[in-house]
């Protein structure tokens, strides 16, 4: 500003030479060799406050001070993602600054607090257009925000939509009614999901909430992160929820058996056994068929917790399997549900004169789980049993 204001006038001596140049420049207006003259560093430097000479000063000597590499101060580095960041013990102060404001040009930083703020915005008067666009930018950011453990505000912009989907009314409640559908879109409950699975103990309740609220659309990702674990699955939290969506879970693993790994399939089982249902009886009777002898045992022991009325069919086919140990486990299965149709081939397995280890294996679990059903008319047979003193194995007689 000062500049701008300078006038000059021509020198005594040199009063012929300038004269020409001060009636040709009436409004003082400096020339190019007034102008070079003002600006080397001495003559510049004059017109310049005291305060604002130091401050460029103190600019000059400390970055002069500092060793530079490709123009970044020594004691910083350059990462892939391009953030300047400090070495340890160097650059601390300038580092931390630095970062301070990197962060909070961050995109999801950015997307955050902008979906903070239009949190704020929906929940006053708007217009339909209005309100579609801001909701549309916030449900869109959603799974955003439960990527970045923002449960709280997921809760919030959730509960605020089925509040105007109720008080609302005309576009704005068609509009809530839309934004509740893209919550409910696969890619939002996939995230949740993900979320539930992964989240700390003390978000657990809100996270639970949250999956509860959505309802069905987060059932195909939640069972799939359950079933996947080795089994049996350890994903408590899932399990819990999947067993209060009840008739949904078990419809939704019933579609899943076929080509799933065994471990997969046990889990499902699992699952299935603790929810119920007939309708998933035709599903499980085809894994008593199963190539791996683990998923028939569990498909049997399904059915049997699930009163299947066929159930003895399959008991009966697993009680004569050539397997042995199979054989063995469907025996004891027998006892503990306490299944007296099979009585007659339980009796029937007993070999008064085994000649192999095996039989004497069979009895034992034969006799073990006719006590367990308790029927008299087994009780002639068992005494005329435990009478023999003839054995090749004395010892497990």
């Amino acid at each position: 500003d000062r500049i701008s204001r300078i006038e000059t006038a021509a020198p005594a001596a040199k009063g012929s030479a300038c004269g020409g140049a001060s009636s040709r420049n009436p409004t003082g207006n400096l020339s190019r060799e007034q102008m070079a003259t003002l600006f080397e560093r001495e003559s510049y430097e004059t017109f310049v406050d005291a305060k604002y000479q130091d401050l460029l000063k103190d600019l000059i000597t400390s970055t002069s001070s500092q060793t530079t590499v490709g123009g970044v101060p020594q004691g910083m580095e350059v990462p892939e993602g391009g953030l300047l960041e400090p070495n340890p013990g160097e650059g601390g102060e300038y580092g931390e600054v630095l970062n301070e404001h990197v962060s909070s040009m961050d995109d999801r930083h950015v997307n955050l607090r902008l979906g903070r703020m239009m949190v704020v915005i929906l929940k006053g008067p708007l217009e339909a257009d209005e309100y579609r666009c801001f909701s549309r930018h916030v449900t869109t950011n959603v799974s955003e925000f439960l990527a970045c453990k923002e449960f709280d505000l997921c809760l919030e912009i959730l509960e605020m939509f089925k509040r105007h989907e109720r008080e609302m009314d005309g576009f704005l409640q068609e509009a809530a009614r839309e934004s509740l559908m893209a919550l409910r879109s696969e890619r939002v409950a996939n995230a949740a999901a993900e979320a539930l699975d992964e989240c700390a103990p003390e978000h657990l309740e809100r996270v639970v909430s949250f999956v509860s609220q959505l309802g069905a659309s987060c059932i195909p990702r939640m069972l799939e992160l359950f079933a996947q674990d080795e089994y049996p699955s350890k994903r408590k939290s899932l399990f819990d929820l999947l067993v209060n969506a009840g008739k949904q879970a078990v419809e939704e693993a019933c579609t899943r058996f076929q080509g799933a790994p065994v471990h997969m399939v046990r889990n499902m089982l699992l699952l299935i056994q603790r929810i119920g249902g007939q309708e998933s009886f035709p599903y499980i009777r085809t894994l008593t068929n199963h190539e791996n002898v683990l998923v028939r045992m569990d498909a049997l022991v399904t059915l049997l917790e699930l009163k299947d009325p066929d159930v003895s069919v399959y008991l009966r086919r697993a009680l004569h399997s050539i397997d042995e140990e199979e054989s063995l486990r469907a025996i004891a299965l027998a006892g503990f549900y306490r299944d007296s149709t099979v009585l007659d081939d339980l009796v029937g397995m007993i070999k008064p004169f085994p000649f192999a280890k095996f039989g004497y294996r069979r009895n034992a679990e034969v006799i073990r789980s006719l006590g367990r059903i308790g029927d008299v008319r087994v009780i002639p047979m068992l005494e005329k049993l435990a009478a023999q003193r003839l054995s090749l194995y004395p010892r497990q007689l």
